[in-house]
Order: structure tokens, then sequence, then C-alpha cells
């Protein structure tokens, strides 16, 4: 009989408590990327160079409101995939906005 009132309202629960620690561990593992990334600037500054100079290169297109173009830019000169490239383009277009 409990089974049959309160089945549906234990999944639920279970279910939202599943998704709340996901929610926890990808923040954790997005900070430790974080903490990663800066690290390998500081071994590989070099790369920052690069990105520096396409930074450069695709600031025309996104002043002209072009980030496709800007985005097609960096994914063919980083060789990354188009979620990066556009997060790239979109963190450098808050940047200089």
């Amino acid at each position: 009989m409990f089974w049959a009132h309160y089945g549906w309202l234990i999944g639920i629960t279970v279910g939202a408590l599943a998704v709340g620690e996901m929610v926890h561990l990808l923040t954790l593992i997005e900070r430790d990327l974080t903490d990663i990334h800066a690290l390998l600037w500081k071994q590989f500054p070099e790369q920052q160079l690069q990105e520096d100079a396409l930074r450069d290169r695709i600031t025309p297109y996104i002043k002209r409101n072009q980030k496709i173009t800007a985005i097609k830019i960096v994914r063919q000169t980083m060789g990354c995939t188009l979620i990066e490239a556009k997060r790239f383009v979109d963190e450098w277009a808050a940047e200089i906005s």
C-alpha cells in the first residue's frame, strides 16, 4: 500500500538528489580544469602569444558582429571543437565590449 501511494514521490526525490549530485561533481570538475588551464599557461607561455595573435585576428570580425566567421577562424587555427571555439570567441567578445 505504501509503494502504491508514495512510490512516485520517492522516485522523484531520488532522481532530484542524483541530478543535484551530478551538478555538484561537474562543478568540481570545471573548477579543476580551470586550475589545470592556469598551470598550463605558466608552463607554456608561447601558447599565450599564439592566442594573443588569434585574438588580434578575430577582433575585427567580432566588432562587425561576424562571430560565426570568428569561430571558424578559431576552429581552423586551434583545431578545437565548435563549443571550445564559440567559448573562446564569446569570452573575447565580452572582454572587448
